[in-house]
């Protein structure tokens, strides 16, 4: 009897120790890897051109169509590509005159 309680307590401690050896991650490492998520999102939102809007939209009314979204969830999509739009293309105030993707 005593062996199986020997065995499952020798494999706890190993198992134990296991998870106690393995280094931390540093704050420094954390910052590191957050970066440069943050500098890929960051470029990814300077690219959002006419041809992207168009092409959202043309997404959004194909699932419009096949009844996949509501009327005013396109309305959500097309308000959306529009902000992106405008915001990489450096327009700003709440004119949208010359800011339209079909």
């Amino acid at each position: 009897m005593r062996l199986p309680t020997l065995l499952i307590a020798i494999g706890a401690a190993a198992i134990t120790s296991l998870s106690l050896a393995q280094p931390a991650s540093t704050p420094s490492e954390r910052d590191r890897s957050s970066g440069s998520s943050e500098t890929r999102s960051a470029g990814a939102k300077s690219s959002y051109d006419a041809d992207d809007c168009r092409k959202d939209m043309e997404n959004a009314r194909d699932a419009r169509q096949a009844g996949h979204i509501t009327e005013k969830e396109y309305a959500e999509q097309k308000k959306m590509a529009l902000t992106k739009l405008k915001r990489d293309s450096g327009q700003t105030g709440a004119s949208d005159k010359g800011v339209d993707c079909k």
